[in-house]
């Protein structure tokens, strides 16, 4: 069998589970296109790669042009709600074998991830979305798309739990580790954990940032100041699976779709503190493995990371418990079952 994955952009580790049942031999071949021709050559421009670029950019509209002219293709389409790809997508979905895949929570006629420009684009979704087979990451998701008579299934992202998990082999020490893993700009709430980190006692708290982003400066600035330390992208899976290890507390303050590295820090035995949002209020059971903020309010994330700081038993069976919960909801065996199922269908 072959796969070919159709994206405007996206990590790779959204396909995981595709690549994961190449790996044990369930699938051929993989074809993973990302459409976005400016992107491909902007990225070129940037990084001085803008032959290299060019190329992938031309190989890409030539699979664009070639895949409508074939039949009986496994294609997975990962495309914005009311994009303009719409007429493509329907034209895809006549002869093959389409799984539209999407983690956008709300499809109506108020709310817009991509705002449309015409509105028979709206009826040509709503139109598109009928009988198609649509895997949704969240619940939330799969009720939207529903509404509209899509065949829908709740499959999240993954982890792969043998990469990320307890490494026992790394001690912790003092004082209390606060991660943070992620883009470093003020919407994912980077601003409101230095702040926190400024009025922490260092004996106590430590607050670790791994991404990069136009506020990484600012945390660079801050080390030695205050409690805070920074680490540059990293790349390497079991080098990010070491850092959660030696955390003690993961926080996503920011209201997300789903939010992988959630759960890569409960992979790795970590309690998580998230936003009450369409992706943390299915992945954290609050009070169980972490807890749940009912609103993006800094008072609440201080309560929260004290509870957790101040008592290393419940550190402890959170922890267990999240790691539980990564392993039999979101392992990459697990998801990859339920990819396959869907796409034998």
């Amino acid at each position: 069998m072959n796969i070919i994955i159709l994206r405007q952009c996206g990590t790779r580790r959204h396909d995981d589970p595709i690549y994961y049942l190449k790996e044990k031999g369930y699938v051929d071949n993989i074809t993973r296109i990302l459409y976005s021709i400016p992107r491909h050559i902007g990225e070129g421009i940037v990084h001085r790669t803008f032959v290299k670029n060019s190329l992938d950019a031309l190989c890409c509209v030539h699979r664009l042009i070639k895949m409508p002219l074939q039949s009986n293709q496994n294609i997975i389409a990962g495309v914005a709600p009311y994009s303009m790809l719409v007429l493509y997508l329907l034209k895809l979905k006549k002869h093959n074998n389409l799984i539209y895949h999407t983690s956008a929570p709300q499809f109506d006629r108020d709310h817009y991830v991509k705002k449309p420009y015409f509105s028979r684009q709206i009826t040509m979704w709503e139109r598109f979305l009928d009988g198609t087979k649509t895997v949704a990451v969240t619940k939330s998701a799969k009720e939207a798309v529903e509404q509209y008579g899509a065949k829908a299934y709740h499959i999240p992202h993954s982890v792969d739990t043998n990469i990320f998990r307890p490494m026992p082999e790394i001690e912790k020490s003092k004082p209390v580790k606060v991660l943070f893993v992620g883009y470093m700009v003020e919407s994912k709430g980077v601003l409101e954990l230095l702040d926190i980190a400024k009025k922490s006692d260092p004996k106590e708290v430590e607050f670790w940032f791994i991404g990069k982003g136009p506020l990484s400066k600012i945390v660079k600035e801050l080390k030695g100041k205050y409690p805070v330390k920074h680490f540059d992208f990293i790349s390497g899976r079991s080098e990010l699976a070491k850092v959660y290890n030696q955390a003690d507390i993961f926080v996503l303050f920011s209201e997300e779709f789903f939010g992988i590295v959630l759960i890569e820090a409960m992979a790795c035995g970590l309690p998580v503190i998230g936003v009450d949002s369409v992706g943390p209020r299915d992945i954290i059971d609050d009070g169980v493995n972490g807890f749940l903020l009912q609103k993006r309010d800094k008072n609440l994330l201080v309560d929260k990371i004290n509870i957790l700081a101040n008592d290393e038993k419940l550190r402890k069976k959170m922890g267990e418990k999240s790691r539980e919960k990564a392993v039999s909801h979101y392992g990459i065996d697990v998801i990859a079952k339920r990819w396959w199922k869907v796409i034998n269908e």
